[in-house]
């Protein structure tokens, strides 16, 4: 999911990942193919269970337009 977040009156991008299968390994997160930064809350890799997630907390200044997660089960890219 893609909303945003304030935090210390300032609105950021809050990206969160979230596993839909048993097990899952997010090896990577990249925000509008490497243009944007952003800080995983958790640290990488992590590995996820199903129904768990993670949260990426994107640039202020960023426009969220795709973000690319890099699994041990495969690639996935979402765009908004």
């Amino acid at each position: 999911t893609y909303e945003y977040q304030t935090t210390f009156g300032y609105m950021y991008p809050s990206i969160n990942v979230k596993a839909i299968s048993d097990t899952v390994t997010i090896n990577k997160v990249i925000i509008n193919r490497g243009n944007c930064g952003g800080t995983i809350m958790s640290g990488l890799p992590k590995l996820l269970k199903f129904g768990e997630s993670i949260s990426v907390i994107a640039n202020g200044d960023c426009d969220v337009k795709q973000v690319d997660v890099l699994t041990d089960d495969g690639d996935w890219s979402v765009t908004f």
